[in-house]
């Protein structure tokens, strides 16, 4: 691995097609490490495509003009309402691909999965958008309500909008997979993925709750040093959003695609990656973890110069 060495020359010896699967825990990890180069890449073009939000935002503090800086930042901020939703098919795609063990090129496919799921996502990311100005303006009035009417009714409204928000955070998770891994409708994917969210709730509130709580460490993180805040267009989201592609997937997998092809009689394309190979079809044998492993060549020691 030339990443953290000066040679290219080693190899191992390779893993064997058919290899047992890991325990979860140890195979998200070992994604993790192997990728994460990649991870770190898909991170900057997520980045890349925060960039109309933020401008907007900085615009609201720089401009001297008040009205200007509104209007700058109300254009910025619907472009990036816009925006955020094929970008994060995007990275769907991308990671989807990664949590299964497959391969992705970071920039062609993110690109193409954007371009290709650019209705349906766009519809999706503006929803968000409006959902996520809704939770942050009900966080702002309604515990002024409480504080200043003295009525414990108003609590019903306020958990009835984070069991909501907390109820389409989740159902995000399989929308943006079935986007960009089905050919359903728009109709039938919000639907699918309220059905999920409800039938996988155990899984899902896990990977929120590890969501959480990576966002916790990262933020306690960024309070002790400043300089971690730096890593924020490197790594956070594409981690994250792994996470949520490992977790969520199969489900999807199990429940939406693989009964999808056995009502039809069709064979399923996504057995091919989970199905062990049949060496008479093979031309050539997988040798994948039986090869000799290589070594780099030893240069020769100098010998001893008096001067």
């Amino acid at each position: 691995m030339g990443l953290f060495h000066n040679s290219y020359e080693s190899a191992g010896a390779g893993i064997a097609k058919d290899e047992p699967k890991k325990k979860p825990f140890f195979r998200f990890w070992e994604i993790v490490w192997r990728k994460l180069g990649k991870l770190v890449g898909v991170n900057l073009v997520y980045t890349l495509f925060l960039l109309p939000g933020l401008i907007g935002i900085i615009s609201l503090f720089t401009m001297k003009s008040e009205k200007l800086s509104f209007l700058m930042a109300g254009f910025c901020l619907l472009v990036q309402a816009i925006l955020i939703g094929p970008s994060m098919a995007g990275m769907t795609k991308v990671l989807r691909n990664f949590s299964q063990e497959r391969h992705a090129y970071v920039w062609y496919d993110y690109i193409t999965a954007l371009k290709r799921n650019f209705k349906q996502s766009v519809v999706v990311g503006v929803f968000d958008s409006v959902m996520l100005v809704c939770v942050a303006c009900g966080v702002y009035v309604y515990p002024q309500l409480i504080s200043s009417m003295n009525n414990n009714l108003i609590y019903v409204p306020f958990v009835l909008m984070f069991t909501v928000a907390l109820t389409v955070l989740m159902m995000n998770y399989y929308a943006f997979l079935m986007i960009v891994s089905t050919d359903l409708s728009l109709r039938a994917i919000v639907k699918n993925s309220f059905a999920l969210t409800c039938i996988a709730l155990k899984k899902n509130i896990l990977t929120v709750v590890l969501s959480v709580l990576v966002i916790v460490v990262f933020a306690f993180l960024c309070y002790v040093n400043f300089y971690f805040l730096f890593l924020l267009p490197f790594l956070p989201m594409s981690f994250l959003w792994l996470m949520v592609c490992f977790n969520c997937y199969p489900v999807i997998q199990k429940l939406v695609i693989n009964p999808y092809y056995e009502q039809r009689g069709e064979e399923n394309p996504e057995l091919r990656y989970t199905s062990p190979s049949n060496p008479e079809e093979s031309i050539c044998v997988d040798q994948g973890g039986k090869e000799k492993p290589i070594e780099p060549k030893k240069k020769p020691k100098r010998g001893k110069t008096i001067s």
